[in-house]
């Protein structure tokens, strides 16, 4: 049996959120590891006991190539591609949840209510915009095949109407209407904005203008009108812009945040090479092989993947300059370019 896949954590966490356990409780307080699936791909595993009942409940997904990145005053659930996890009932059923959790109208919210409640609006119109994923480009009605677990098979029976493309639209619509009331998270944010933080969102600003403009993009925000490879030349301008490292989106700063990122290269090297073949265990044997000369260099003990390296107090390590220093070589000794992670030749 394929192992589905998880667009991103977001989605991981809102199936198993939705997937009670079979007494009937839905909540599950999880814990979660990085695994090796049976046909050498990467995956995740969550984890966790029912506090109802005590049952072991663990959940597998498949990871994908490139995690969504979530974008302040946005919900993004995935990219492209239909969910695997969660059907078009589904989505519109976690829509109705959220939207029914914020006044109606919104007017008036301040504070930490306003900031809720435009989270849980963005959420209902990112979920329905994801049951619109499910609609073909040769009908307006929804198919069948939408529509796979208990609750949405039920809704295709009782409400089969409520998807039809001009619906999904008008319902999205009202959805957004109502996120108009809470007004902009910008409008809260700009009374405390400092020069530096004002230069930072203009240059911000011309750079995905300029990026929409050279590639025909009107909303960056639609991930239907740029291809994946676009979108990652975006997400990796705005990380050098922020002074971030570009291949993982991680400070600069922090040695924790180096550890963390050297442990991205050896899960890139799994999901790029298959499992048990010579070209993953040169590459891995090599990244590995620099991080070893510099614990001995440096006195920083050697980590394990499945480590919390943020955990690691800022005095047991090297300063972060050294930490970054040794994932652009080992990136090189893995074959890959040192600054985007990008595999570029061979080892």
């Amino acid at each position: 049996m394929t192992v589905p896949l998880a667009r991103s954590s977001l989605e991981a966490h809102l199936f198993i959120d939705i997937t009670p356990c079979d007494c009937g409780e839905s909540r599950l307080p999880r814990s979660s590891t990085t695994i090796t699936l049976p046909d050498g791909t990467l995956g995740v595993r969550y984890s966790g006991v029912c506090p109802s009942c005590g049952r072991s409940r663990v959940f597998e997904f498949r990871l994908p190539e490139f995690e969504v990145e979530q974008q302040p005053d946005r919900v993004t659930y995935g990219s492209l591609v239909r969910s695997e996890l969660i059907d078009a009932g589904q989505w519109v059923a976690t829509a109705a949840r959220y939207a029914a959790l914020v006044p109606d109208p919104a007017t008036g919210l301040t504070g930490d209510e306003r900031r809720i409640a435009r989270t849980r609006l963005n959420a209902a119109v990112s979920a329905v915009f994801e049951a619109e994923r499910f609609l073909t480009d040769e009908s307006d009605e929804m198919p069948e095949s939408a529509f796979w677990s208990v609750q949405g098979r039920e809704l295709f029976a009782t409400a089969r109407d409520q998807f039809h493309r001009d619906d999904l639209a008008d319902l999205r619509s009202r959805y957004e209407a109502r996120l108009r009331q809470t007004g902009s998270r910008s409008d809260e944010a700009l009374r405390w904005e400092t020069p530096e933080d004002a230069e930072y969102r203009q240059r911000l600003a011309r750079l995905r203008q300029e990026w929409a403009e050279r590639h025909g993009i009107t909303d960056i925000y639609d991930d239907r009108q740029s291809t994946e490879a676009q979108r990652l030349e975006l997400r990796r301008a705005e990380r050098a812009l922020l002074g971030l490292d570009v291949a993982t989106g991680a400070s600069m700063h922090g040695a924790q945040s180096a550890l963390s990122a050297f442990d991205s290269i050896l899960l890139a090297i799994r999901r790029e090479f298959p499992q048990g073949s010579d070209e993953r265990d040169r590459r891995t044997a090599a990244a590995e092989g620099v991080r070893a000369r510099w614990c001995a260099e440096t006195g920083c003990a050697v980590w394990d993947i499945d480590d919390d390296v943020f955990t690691i107090p800022d005095d047991r390590l090297p300063p972060a300059e050294s930490a970054w220093a040794m994932v652009r070589a080992a990136r090189e000794a893995a074959g890959q370019d040192p600054v985007t992670g990008d595999f570029v030749e061979a080892v």
